[in-house]
């Protein structure tokens, strides 16, 4: 059985991911947000994707 300190080691180094991983889909949604309309219209049309992404940043 591993130690109760791994144990957390390995749970706050998967936390760490996915606080790294929000602020990189953080900074996409700020640069779509800053984007122009037409390049806006162009990512939400290529991506539906980035269109739910977009929408629920607003919501948000």
């Amino acid at each position: 059985m591993k130690p109760e300190t791994q144990i957390l080691k390995e749970r706050l180094a998967e936390i760490l991911n996915i606080l790294l991983e929000l602020e990189f889909i953080k900074k996409d949604i700020k640069t779509l947000l800053n984007s122009t309309e037409k390049q806006r219209k162009d990512t939400s049309s290529e991506s539906h994707f980035f269109y739910r992404l977009y929408r629920n940043y607003i919501r948000l």
